[in-house]
């Protein structure tokens, strides 16, 4: 009797292993979508590799992931692709989603998310910008519009436009990595406040924008908004000039790894090493101020730290205590501070610890 190859399956679906190719085959038929004219192709060979896989006893595995491609696209020309209301003056409702950003030249920005357009919901958010007349305008303005409130205005809706020039600025793409599908213009003289409605997005806006003016009021304007673009991703916060500078230099991934994310890392970090029960770990590239941050959350640990090269080990007190420590270097030279070796671009530390 012949042996059949036996492997893990997800319960009554397929093998495992071939969960690997059908997300390959997912993300390739997103990117196909995005660049798709029309949608009817994606569903068409949708439809049929469906088909063919309920018919065809043969390879019936190479037909999923024909479907899974087809099935990517097809998603991917939906999202990229988004049904948008028709150009032109309409009556919107939504609650204000962010902060609300005004220039020196009076020009206020902010978004808008669970939208109504003429009665009817719309998918998606609305970028919204005006120009105040004067600077107490535009002072009235922002203050109306604080994030979680409701608002009832009629404006211009119009649809972002692509990159112009082969590599510019794509306006239309980076509104749709936000959740963002269309624009509304103007409408400061019909302004009325709505209601909202229950939405836990709303009160998750009103929470940020009194964390943000809490921070502010703490550290200052300035660096409160910085603490508050790490902290709680408000990365509107920080001035476009500052953003461009970030990004010449490297260093744009500090604002992108925000939205609670440092915050709920450190206390995630420390929750998991109290349940893991771990006696020593070590930190990469730690800082002096999230070293201290991480002891005073974990009070029963002694840290080890050497800021010169930013590494430090963590250690019970209870259950261990400390005779020598040091620091060399990986090269041919592992004596001397800050030596590279063997073709290294950046320098290799290492911390050791008795």
């Amino acid at each position: 009797m012949p042996l059949r190859r036996s492997g893990a399956r997800l319960p009554g679906l397929l093998p495992l292993y071939l969960l690997p190719a059908l997300c390959l085959m997912w993300m390739a038929g997103l990117l196909i979508g995005r660049a798709s004219s029309a949608l009817w192709p994606c569903l068409a060979a949708a439809a049929l590799a469906g088909i063919a896989a309920c018919l065809w006893r043969g390879n019936r595995r190479a037909v999923l992931c024909v479907f899974t491609l087809c099935a990517g696209a097809a998603a991917g020309y939906l999202a990229w692709h988004p049904a948008l209301p028709a150009e032109g003056t309409h009556e919107v409702s939504g609650y204000v989603a962010e902060e609300v950003r005004v220039s020196e030249d009076g020009h206020i920005r902010t978004a808008l998310r669970g939208v109504t357009v003429d009665g009817a919901p719309m998918r998606g958010g609305l970028y919204w910008t005006m120009y105040a007349s004067d600077a107490d305008e535009a002072q009235s303005l922002a203050a109306a519009l604080t994030p979680g409130q409701g608002v009832r205005v009629t404006a211009r809706i119009y649809h972002p436009s692509g990159a112009v020039n082969p590599g510019g600025f794509d306006f239309r793409e980076y509104l749709l990595q936000q959740g963002i599908r269309a624009g509304l213009y103007g409408g400061q003289d019909t302004l009325a406040a709505a209601d909202a409605g229950f939405s836990p997005f709303a009160l998750a806006a009103r929470l940020r924008h009194a964390l943000t003016l809490r921070l502010q009021a703490l550290l200052g304007e300035e660096a409160g908004s910085y603490a508050a673009t790490v902290l709680i991703g408000a990365r509107h916060l920080v001035p476009e000039e500052d953003r461009a500078a970030f990004s010449r230099l490297g260093i744009s991934h500090i604002l992108s790894v925000s939205g609670f994310h440092v915050g709920v890392l450190a206390a995630a970090a420390a929750a998991l090493l109290r349940r893991l029960d771990m006696d020593v770990f070590g930190m990469q590239e730690a800082h002096e101020n999230q070293v201290a941050d991480l002891g005073e959350a974990l009070p029963e640990w002694t840290i080890v730290d050497d800021f010169d090269v930013t590494t430090a080990v963590a250690y019970r007190s209870a259950r261990f205590d400390l005779v020598k420590k040091g620091v060399f270097w990986l090269s041919e030279t592992p004596d001397v501070p800050r030596s590279l070796g063997w073709g290294a671009q950046n320098i290799r530390p290492c911390l050791w610890m008795i």
